[in-house]
């Protein structure tokens, strides 16, 4: 009965979370392998990350040939050079982390900044990504610059626009002044009419200059 169970084909196999031998016959395992186990020895040892990478991409190699039982003097030969495979692989599949981190492994080592571990940090600088990300910043930045003195400029054009408009009332304030102080005054009728049509006259181009 349990045997029955066992070899059940509706039965759902549980996969296999960790490495097999099996996972040494594909080029992208075998990349991610020599990725983590060079992040883990640059992020713990502090080793160079480059040298590090290409000794790891070697013994990876190696190691796919033993465990794969596949061992004779061609295929040793032929594991040294797919160990230079796993290290340009493996340098162009991180070239794009300079994204996230633009600094190396070494590089933030030499600063003395403690980081556990080298995840997201690429094993060689891509001078082309990190040129275009600087270049990014750089107008992302000059793009902010421009912005704070528009609205420097702004502000400065509505502080005058505000000055101006409480001239206009102040003037305005004067000329009802003026005008009612015209009408209380005893003087002849035609000195007050020339008066006012003098009143009216700079009142109508204060307003014209506004």
């Amino acid at each position: 009965m349990a045997s029955n169970q066992n070899n059940d084909p509706n039965k759902i196999k549980k996969p296999n979370e960790f490495w097999t031998v099996a996972s040494f016959e594909n080029l992208a395992v075998c990349v991610g392998i020599a990725y983590i186990v060079t992040s883990v020895f640059v992020g713990l040892f502090k080793t160079p990350s480059q040298m590090t990478a290409f000794i790891v991409s070697i013994v990876v190699s190696y190691a796919r040939i033993i465990l794969t039982n596949k061992l004779g003097l061609k295929k040793v030969i032929l594991a040294f050079f797919n160990g230079f495979l796993l290290y340009f692989t493996l340098i162009g599949a991180t070239s794009h982390f300079s994204l996230v981190n633009e600094k190396t492994a070494d590089q933030e080592y030499r600063k003395n900044k403690p980081i556990a571990a080298a995840f997201f940090t690429p094993i060689v600088q891509d001078r082309n990504v990190i040129k275009k990300a600087n270049e990014s910043i750089k107008k992302a930045n000059s793009f902010q610059t421009e912005n704070i003195s528009l609205n420097k400029e702004i502000d400065s054009l509505k502080n005058s626009l505000e000055t101006r408009e409480s001239a206009v009332e102040a003037y305005e304030k004067s000329f009802e002044d003026f005008e009612a102080t015209l009408q209380s005054a005893n003087m002849p009728r035609q000195t007050r009419n020339l008066l006012q049509r003098k009143l009216i006259e700079v009142r109508t181009s204060v307003r014209n200059i506004n």
